[in-house]
């Protein structure tokens, strides 16, 4: 949500007053509160079940991937700052816990109010990745291990598995990519 909101109006960071996601209320133990810890998490695990935390990252760096959960970003200035200024209330739309559905609400400088609500989260069976987007996913992750090259050839590998005579093809690409 915070990334489309972020394509849809072109919005600067430092025009953001305040945020509010709308949250089910069964969720927020553990993604909202207690509030101040979740707008500061201290490690990776904590940052990945931090709703301001994952807002804010998003909004600042466009997207929330591995990278978000590195001791840089999780000490970046900028995304605590906007983190501090994340706040939460129920959202009677939601659909959990079929799906993680949410919404948010950005409160401008100016008094401008932006909000995007999320139905159905991505990747749910309603709103699946395409395959283009999994394996961008893929690579990115991949990447961190290996390179590009050879991430792109395991992927092109998987995509192929289905009329794959066995998975020796796999298991030797795989095992030579990833070994010490």
């Amino acid at each position: 949500g915070a990334v489309s909101l972020l394509q849809q109006h072109h919005i600067d960071i430092a025009e953001i007053d305040t945020i509010t996601a709308a949250v089910h209320p069964a969720q927020v133990a553990i993604v909202c509160e207690p509030l101040l810890d979740k707008q500061r998490p201290a490690n990776a695990y904590e940052a990945q079940f931090s709703v301001p935390y994952i807002v804010a990252a998003s909004l600042c760096r466009q997207r929330f991937t591995l990278e978000e959960l590195q001791p840089e970003a999780l000490t970046d200035r900028d995304i605590l700052a906007l983190a501090a200024r994340v706040d939460y209330v129920d959202d009677p739309q939601s659909s959990y816990p079929r799906y993680y559905s949410g919404g948010l609400t950005l409160q401008l400088n100016d008094g401008q109010q932006l909000s995007h609500h999320v139905a159905v989260n991505r990747g749910a069976d309603k709103a699946p990745l395409s395959t283009a987007e999994i394996r961008e996913k893929f690579l990115a992750n991949a990447c961190r291990r290996v390179s590009l090259a050879e991430a792109n050839n395991i992927a092109d590998i998987v995509e192929q598995l289905d009329s794959a005579a066995d998975l020796s093809e796999l298991a030797c690409s795989v095992s030579s990519n990833l070994s010490p």
